[in-house]
């Protein structure tokens, strides 16, 4: 691939590329979630929870470095209408390798004094936040030349960089911790990780603007940017209260509970990252379209809902059997943690994909605004409730603190299109009654047998409700990944008629007849 088709939008198909792109991430997903499920039941297995703490503190230094160190001068360049020039990204490419060399050689200096401060994270801690500040060297050597396949909606090379990055890093924290590493596991894999991802990415791009640094480029660049930034960074302090504040639930194995429950209620969550990530770029090129703005953004939410809501509400009603039976009796005190951080999101995943829209349509202010109130609010809530509730506090405060921040993210995106409500309502409704099922079935069957037959029951049933009261949901939801051209599928959807209404307010909605190709989903 040369430069050209990775920089420039001209006649450029972003119906197709669009779709071809959910595609290709929903695929990286579900490889990627399938690799964590399994690499979590192993180190779960193998490490204890203190050295999850530890992870959980180390990874909060390196998503916040590398955010610092981009200052979102990617996404600025993906967000701007017109083709990026020589200029603008050899100027992009500068800043993001001069910040991340100003932030290294911070944290090597700071090192022994962030372990003396902390020193119940180990001995090796300041070791450890050196090796991670590799990493953000190498995510700065990839985020160009990844920004720029975003641009162009190239998500089937976006995929495969993640995808190999991934097995890099859970091949390798295995591998270390069968070997007895313990936290450093976590941390050689990170790096890994960074590195072959990096490595990955400019070998598909294949191109150096060179260097040249322009002040009114930079300017331009960072306008955009630093608010784009500092909402990402605050997103990523919505993770980090767990290593912040975890620990006023009792030691390091406190954290380590909390970031356990959190990072398995979010498997599935980065559903929301594959329609974000694809309707970002693509929202960018259709500002003014109101309408078809307004049907992206209903059908995208429909999407994850019904993607998420599923494996949420089954790990809800299970959680107190699931997690002793899957990862062990150590992890069992994390269950009610799980339960509400994994309610949490399921307002979180929404509310981001339309965010995706804030952000596209290019109002980086309100959409910085919007994340610092919700994750504002977290950090008073947890703390809080933690002191009062123990680690059921900690997952009551995401829960609460995520569906504030749908409803204020639903109303600013309100000026440029209509919160599809009736969508979401509708869909996760029909997850609680099929979880409300599954519970039933896991409590009357002990052991595995009970969870897998309650996960087949779970999910004959969700189907069933979603036949007979979403089938619009199901076809346009097709369609949006790039499979609903299939003509039998959506004459199979439509033979299923239910005879009354579901109650509630809900009422049945009908399957969507094929549509013209203006009607299409991220049509041209």
């Amino acid at each position: 691939m040369n430069e050209t088709q990775v920089r420039s939008t001209t006649g450029l198909d972003v119906g197709s590329l669009g779709r071809r792109g959910a595609a290709a991430m929903l695929a990286r997903t579900i490889a990627m979630r399938v690799i964590t499920a399994v690499g979590t039941v192993i180190l779960a297995r193998i490490l204890v929870p203190a050295d999850f703490g530890v992870y959980a503190v180390l990874v909060l230094v390196q998503q916040v470095l590398m955010f610092f160190a981009d200052f979102g001068v990617g996404p600025s360049l993906v967000q701007q209408q017109a083709d990026p020039t020589y200029e603008e990204l050899a100027t992009a490419w500068l800043i993001q390798q001069l910040m991340w060399i100003v932030f290294g050689v911070a944290i090597w200096v700071a090192a022994p004094l962030i372990e003396r401060q902390f020193p119940s994270l180990g001995a090796d801690f300041g070791w450890q936040l050196r090796v991670i500040s590799l990493s953000v060297a190498f995510t700065m050597l990839r985020a160009l030349p990844s920004a720029m396949l975003v641009r162009v909606l190239r998500f089937r090379e976006v995929a495969t960089i993640e995808v190999s990055g991934h097995i890099a890093f859970w091949a390798t924290a295995v591998s270390l911790a069968v070997m007895g590493a313990g936290a450093w596991s976590f941390v050689i894999a990170l790096t890994v990780q960074s590195g072959t991802s990096a490595a990955l990415a400019n070998w598909i791009w294949r191109y150096w603007p060179g260097l040249h640094f322009d002040r009114a480029i930079a300017k331009r660049l960072l306008g955009f940017g630093v608010a784009f930034q500092a909402s990402n960074v605050a997103e990523t302090l919505r993770d980090g209260v767990v290593p912040l504040f975890g620990g006023l639930a009792g030691t390091v194995a406190a954290i380590g509970y909390l970031q356990f429950s959190l990072r398995v209620s979010q498997l599935t969550s980065s559903v929301d990252e594959i329609i974000s990530r694809v309707t970002f770029p693509a929202f960018s090129r259709i500002k003014g379209e109101a309408a078809r703005t307004a049907r992206v953004l209903a059908d995208s939410v429909t999407l994850v809902c019904l993607l998420i809501g599923a494996p949420q509400a089954w790990i809800i009603a299970t959680a107190p059997l699931l997690i002793p039976a899957v990862f062990g009796d150590q992890w069992r005190p994390a269950a009610p943690a799980l339960q509400l951080m994994c309610l949490g999101v399921l307002a979180t995943v929404p509310s981001d994909v339309a965010g995706s829209v804030v952000f596209g349509q290019g109002r980086p202010r309100i959409g910085l605004l919007v994340t610092l109130i919700s994750v504002g609010l977290l950090f008073v809530l947890f703390p809080l409730l933690l002191l009062t509730l123990g680690l059921a506090g900690g997952g009551l405060a995401y829960a609460i603190a995520s569906l504030v921040g749908l409803a204020l993210q639903a109303r600013a995106v309100r000026p440029v299109a209509p919160f599809p409500w009736p969508n979401l309502i509708r869909v996760y409704f029909l997850s609680g009654l099929a979880g409300l099922a599954s519970w039933f079935v896991a409590v009357h069957v002990a052991g595995v047998p009970g969870l897998i037959i309650s996960a087949g029951v779970f999910g004959i049933s969700y189907l069933a409700l979603l036949l007979a009261f979403a089938r619009t949901d199901l076809a346009r939801s097709w369609r949006l990944v790039g499979a609903g051209r299939n003509p039998r599928l959506l004459g199979f959807l439509a033979r299923f008629r239910p005879r009354g209404g579901l109650g509630l307010g809900l009422g049945v909605s009908e399957v969507a007849e094929p549509s013209e190709p203006g009607d299409d989903i991220l049509a041209p």
